[in-house]
């Protein structure tokens, strides 16, 4: 089992930024053709990235509204300051909108005639660096490369960048970190040079990155105009042959592999899905991912820290596009689909006269806040991290302080915690009531579980709206997880694209240092549209439990007796 901190580095692969990139001119509604004289394009409200200072004025245009917007004084107003191409003067009502999803969407500029198949061209060519052979297809006016580059990509010979795979390598090709697909080190062009994690870029045009000379590394724009060719089919990408991908054609002899990506040493989605860097960046910290899945594929935006593979574009192809970030909702928007009717309420914490809102959900009844209890042995506060600037987060509790270790409020989770070398075991008694209020108790996995299973297991309906890393956030039923990150090490970590809590889940074992006993832990994850599971690995439907030392401090939501 991996150390907790090492898997902080996959949490970073569904770390959203909703921000336009570069100046903040570019487009999120449609390439290089803008609709309106705003300093941004973007299809839905909920797509507009946060009314920052540094954004104080600028203007932005929200296309399935119709609607220009100025950012003012942290908020974005509705202005007739913004009109459209035609000249037509945009309606101004003063009024500031709220920060809901607001659905739709506008792919008019990546509307192209879909290729009939039988026009296929399929080819081969020599990569002269190393010699290795590729397949190529030529579908409409784009010619690609029909297999996964494996290049090896070298900085003062150092692998740089590069996951290698223990499967067949031309097969699947290898995995790389965004800044090596755009050769950040300007080896081979100076395209993409600079261009990396914490570094934002300005590009001019299309980017070679480390594909083979008189090819590029494809823009979104690039792989919409080819999903539009092939008639939006996800099926008709997939190679044939793969369990998981039961309905793939292959029609266009694209063949997409089920590479999966990658975080560090662990590779995520091996046999199920592919993933495909683009040269669309997104900010500091985000790029864009082309992916496929068992029925879909569409674009987003994930860590440029995240490993993926690469499919080369063929400069000759059309149409010719400069790299923008463009912003697509998932098919699944995380809203309710059964007839379940959550009920709010709220609850006070006699011991600190505390108001918490609640909601029922099925049959559980939820804190729909995070706790924000200073729990004290002896008169001073224990196992807690806490800052005022972070109040909206409640306070974070490492788990002997979640679970009461020293029995203030009851004995169910007494002892539970860093233990004696004496005391090798902890064994609660469920439910554990720990931090919680009086009538309230931490949650198990199981209780998490069927939380999850009562939401239609869509982590989008538990997050909060309002968050740049939970973009496609509805919190659908008022549960409102909050991305509060997690505390460890001096450090507060995934703080605006994690929800991460304490649960009262363990098994406590000696561990063979020393003369202390450590216990191993369950947190809930929320970090949608990724998750961690118990193995570590990623998983799709954005919800996760991981198996974790008792390090760390997580928020804490009490679920009814």
């Amino acid at each position: 089992m991996k150390n907790w901190f090492a898997n902080l580095t996959m949490l970073a692969f569904a770390s959203f930024l909703l921000a336009a990139c570069g100046d903040d001119s570019s487009t999120a509604s449609g390439g290089s053709t803008k609709l309106s004289n705003a300093d941004m394009e973007v299809e839905t409200y909920n797509q507009l990235p946060s009314c920052a200072e540094r954004r104080e004025g600028k203007t932005a245009y929200v296309v399935d509204q119709e609607q220009g917007y100025v950012c003012q004084e942290g908020k974005w107003v509705e202005s007739d300051a913004v009109e459209t191409n035609n000249s037509s003067s945009l309606n101004s009502s003063g009024n500031v909108k709220s920060s809901s999803s607001i659905n739709g969407s506008s792919e008019t500029v990546y509307q192209v005639e879909v290729v009939d198949p039988g026009n296929v061209k399929k080819g081969i060519f020599t990569d002269s660096r190393d010699g290795k052979i590729y397949k190529t297809v030529t579908i409409g006016s784009q010619t690609w490369m029909a297999e996964n580059l494996a290049y090896v990509y070298k900085v003062n010979n150092y692998l740089y960048g590069v996951q290698e795979d223990e499967y067949d390598e031309i097969e699947y090709g290898f995995h790389y970190t965004w800044a090596a697909s755009m050769d950040s080190a300007g080896l081979l062009s100076t395209d993409g040079k600079g261009c990396g994690l914490k570094k934002e870029c300005s590009l001019r045009g299309a980017v070679r990155g480390i594909c083979p000379e008189g090819w590029h590394l494809p823009a979104s724009e690039e792989w919409l105009t080819l999903y539009n060719s092939i008639g939006k089919s996800p099926y008709a990408l997939q190679i044939e042959g793969v369990e998981k991908w039961g309905n793939s054609t292959n029609a266009y002899d694209f063949s997409a592999y089920p590479a999966g990506g990658a975080s560090g040493r662990c590779s995520n989605f091996w046999g199920e899905n592919a993933y495909f860097w683009t040269a669309s960046e997104c900010g500091e910290n985000d790029a864009t991912l082309w992916y496929l899945t068992t029925d879909e594929a569409n674009i987003y935006n994930a860590s440029k820290s995240f490993n993926a593979t690469i499919r080369c574009l063929r400069d000759d192809s059309e149409p010719k596009v400069k790299p923008s970030c463009i912003i697509r909702e998932p098919s699944s928007s995380g809203s309710t689909s059964n007839s379940l009717k959550p009920e709010k309420g709220s609850m006070t914490d006699s011991r600190d006269g505390k108001i918490y809102k609640t909601v029922k959900i099925g049959d559980q009844v939820w804190m729909a806040e995070n706790l924000n209890y200073d729990y004290k042995v002896n008169g001073k506060s224990y196992g807690m991290f806490y800052e005022d600037s972070l109040k909206q987060y409640g306070r974070y509790y490492d788990w002997s302080a979640a679970m009461d270790s020293a029995g203030i409020f009851s004995e169910n989770g007494k002892g539970c915690g860093i233990l004696s070398k004496e005391k090798e075991t902890c064994t609660p008694i469920y439910p554990v009531r720990g931090v919680c209020p009086e009538g309230w108790h931490l949650p198990d996995t199981a209780e998490w579980k069927g939380l999850f299973k009562a939401m239609d297991e869509s982590a989008y309906a538990m997050e909060a709206v309002g968050f740049q890393g939970w973009p496609h956030a509805t919190d659908a039923y008022g549960f409102s997880a909050l991305p509060a990150g997690v505390y460890g090490q001096e450090t507060l970590y995934d703080l605006g694209s994690a929800a991460l809590f304490s649960t009262s889940t363990a098994s406590c074992r000696l561990q063979q240092k020393g003369e202390w006993t450590r216990c191993w832990t369950v947190r809930w994850l929320i970090c949608a549209p990724c998750g961690i599971a118990e193995d570590g690995s990623i998983i799709a439907n954005g919800h996760g439990a991981d198996l974790q030392w008792n390090e760390g401090y997580h928020s804490v939501r009490c679920v009814k007796d």
